[in-house]
């Protein structure tokens, strides 16, 4: 399965890459689609049944 790149990276204010976490954030500038989309990609990273 290829994951294509979440709406929510598709501008590059709206997240950043936290290093002691090493994952992923939110920055209070996403707006309410981008935080839909990133939810929805943490769900399915983190689905076991992924195949991804």
């Amino acid at each position: 399965m290829i994951l294509e790149e979440p709406y929510y990276m598709t501008n590059e204010e709206w997240y950043y890459f936290d290093e002691k976490e090493s994952r992923y954030k939110l920055t209070d500038k996403a707006p309410p689609e981008a935080i839909k989309s990133y939810e929805e990609y943490q769900e399915l990273i983190n689905d076991p049944l992924c195949d991804y």
